[in-house]
């Protein structure tokens, strides 16, 4: 599925530069999934 291989390699460039927080929201994986 080419939108989960994209959140993944989205959530793991995150989670690279440290920019992946405890306060990471759903409203943030929303707004990634709908652009």
């Amino acid at each position: 599925n080419r939108v989960t291989n994209f959140v993944g390699q989205r959530l793991s460039a995150e989670l690279l530069l440290g920019q992946l927080h405890a306060d990471h929201s759903d409203a943030d994986v929303r707004r990634v999934l709908l652009q």
